[in-house]
């Protein structure tokens, strides 16, 4: 990553370069308990709305798909009871084109 400072010189802002960084220097860690507080509203928003997306949910609580798949694949795992994870699609044999070969819907 480039770390670069805005400055302005003679009324025009501008980057000025200051070296190279790591993504994981500049971001906020979370906590053990910011960690737990939001795996609760994971839970909570999908057994008050099941039939919102980990992607819809992600949106909500500001985290990402993949996240909010693990917590409650971790719930269910545990056996927490009213929290469903979604079903994956099943696995489908792509063509050359990119096409589902032989790929039909269950109704």
């Amino acid at each position: 990553m480039v770390l670069c400072r805005v400055e302005k010189a003679h009324n025009f802002l501008g980057f000025v370069f200051e070296g190279y960084g790591s993504e994981g220097e500049h971001l906020k860690a979370r906590t053990g308990s910011e960690n737990a507080a939001l795996d609760g509203e994971i839970a909570a928003l999908k057994e008050a709305e099941p039939g919102l997306s980990n992607r819809q949910i992600a949106q909500r609580l500001n985290t990402n798909p993949m996240r909010v798949g693990r917590v409650l694949s971790r719930m269910v795992e545990q056996g927490v009871t009213g929290v469903t994870a979604v079903t994956p699609l099943p696995d489908v044999t792509l063509g050359g084109d990119g096409v589902p070969v032989d790929f039909e819907f269950d109704d």
